[in-house]
Order: structure tokens, then sequence, then C-alpha cells
């Protein structure tokens, strides 16, 4: 699927992958995160059916977290970000 990446290569991003994951299911928050919170996040990455719409962020925030959903897969966030307004939607999270 990706002929410019050799299996090597492919075995280490799923690894390191596999490595987050595993990194964001153990995590143990010892106080919650006092900012303001916005997830940008796909609309068709599925991880929402078992997280909930946050991705439980709301466990280690105090405040609610603003989520953004986008139409599509992670790809549209590499493949079609100035359709989608990422780069605006982010500089308005900062300038608010």
């Amino acid at each position: 699927v990706y002929p410019k990446y050799s299996i090597d290569e492919l075995r280490d991003l799923a690894t390191a992958f596999s490595h987050r994951l595993n990194a964001g299911y153990c995590y143990e928050p010892s106080t919650k995160i006092k900012s303001r919170t916005t997830l940008i996040r796909a609309g068709k990455a599925g991880f929402d059916k078992k997280l909930g719409n946050d991705y439980r962020l709301n466990q280690v925030c105090e405040t609610p977290v603003n989520v953004l959903v986008m139409d599509g897969s992670h790809h549209c966030f590499y493949e079609r970000p100035l359709e989608l307004a990422i780069p605006k939607m982010i500089n308005d999270i900062f300038t608010v």
C-alpha cells in the first residue's frame, strides 16, 4: 500500500503506534488539566465508539473539552487541511 516505505520502516511505524496506544491506555494522571482544551478529531476514525466523543479527555480536564469533528479520516488532516479550514481552526483556538 505504501511502496515508498520498506517493510522494516512500516514495522517500526506500526510498533511505535502500538506503543503510543498502550501508553494512552495505561496513563494514570496525578492531576487534571486546568486550561481550556480543544480536541480536533476525524469523524470517520471510529475511536469515538469506544472512547466517547472527547476520547475520554473529560477525565483529565477540569473544564469541558471543546470537540471539533472533521469530515473524513485521519488522512484528511494532511490531505485536505486547507479545504477543511484546519489552520484557521487552530489559529482561532489560540486567539479566543
